[in-house]
């Protein structure tokens, strides 16, 4: 029997069956279409706020970087030596060059304004980190189909991306009050036209 059993299993005019493999049910490929096009709108938002942003925080990272603050006050004498090529180093524009030594001023006189601006900085600093994931996961979507993408966008975590973003774009909230920091982050004109 056994040798029957095996000419019959390893004979090439049986044709072997492969067990049907279900495909993705409309649910799941509406659910993965809607999750991949969560991520590419968080991309996106991410992109335009890093925009806006990015040249507006690098001043207050200088600034407060040359100070040495919110940890041990650097001497005066150094930061003023040091600040302009920390700031060229930065790629800070010559426009709001003029911002740093005022700066400078401020993060050694204000706490409060130290700390307001330092949490800020370590958000902004998150969304450009995993803003860089997400362009690392959009190359390789653009390789992957299936399955394996909708695992990688799950695995992201667009919804956590989307929050760490969103505070970024009240800056103008966060800032409101503070000396000189709220002239580079102004409350934008359509919600100042009540828009």
């Amino acid at each position: 029997m056994i040798g029957l059993l095996k000419r019959w299993t390893t004979s090439p005019s049986v044709e072997r069956l492969a067990p049907a493999v279900p495909g993705p049910t409309p649910q799941a490929v509406a659910a993965a279409t809607r999750a991949r096009q969560a991520f590419e709108a968080a991309y996106k938002l991410a992109c335009e706020v890093l925009a806006y942003v990015s040249p507006r925080l690098t001043v207050l990272r200088v600034a407060l970087e040359a100070t040495g603050r919110p940890g041990p006050a650097r001497p005066m004498d150094e930061v003023k030596r040091t600040l302009h090529a920390s700031g060229v180093a930065a790629g800070v524009a010559a426009p709001q060059m003029a911002f740093l030594p005022p700066l400078v001023k401020l993060f050694y006189a204000d706490d409060t304004a130290v700390r307001r601006v330092h949490p800020a900085l370590v958000q902004w600093q998150g969304v450009q980190a995993t803003t860089a994931e997400a362009e690392v996961l959009r190359g390789a979507l653009r390789s992957v189909e299936g399955d394996r993408g909708e695992a990688l966008v799950q695995a992201f975590e667009t919804g956590k991306y989307r929050a760490a973003i969103y505070p970024l774009t009240h800056l103008h909230l966060s800032f409101k009050g503070v000396p000189l920091v709220s002239e580079l982050f102004p409350v934008p004109a359509d919600v100042g036209a009540g828009k």
